[in-house]
């Protein structure tokens, strides 16, 4: 099993890898919607963490192509700082699993990481 990050933040991606590692879980972080697009169409990527800040992504296309690979199995978690409410509120509606500010997905890294489970 695996999870993807797509994040520009070096920051945040490594603080989210170093506890999937202890977990047992690959990780793979992608800077850009393409390179993400190629990723969640593997058969084990189970978990796509999703950065709203990112001003080039197209959320909508991202999620529709994220629930059309993988047979629709990996779960989608987006998130963006508390401030843009708007922002987090709107990716409800597109089709998100969870959607969350950067302060809450960082302090729930490793409950969120148990759903996903170890690599094979």
């Amino acid at each position: 099993m695996s999870l993807l990050i797509l994040s520009p933040d070096l920051m945040f991606a490594s603080q989210f890898r170093a506890v999937a590692e202890t977990q047992g879980i690959a990780c793979s972080q992608c800077l850009t919607a393409e390179q993400a697009s190629e990723v969640i169409s593997d058969a084990a990527c189970h978990l796509a963490i999703v950065d709203l800040s990112i001003d080039t992504l197209d959320v909508e296309r991202f999620v529709q192509h994220a629930r059309q690979a993988n047979n629709g199995e990996a779960k989608l978690i987006a998130f963006a700082p508390h401030v843009h409410r708007e922002k987090l509120a709107w990716a409800e509606t597109v089709g998100f699993d969870a959607v969350m500010s950067r302060g809450e997905i960082i302090r729930r890294t490793a409950e969120i990481l148990s759903t996903v489970g170890p690599k094979e």
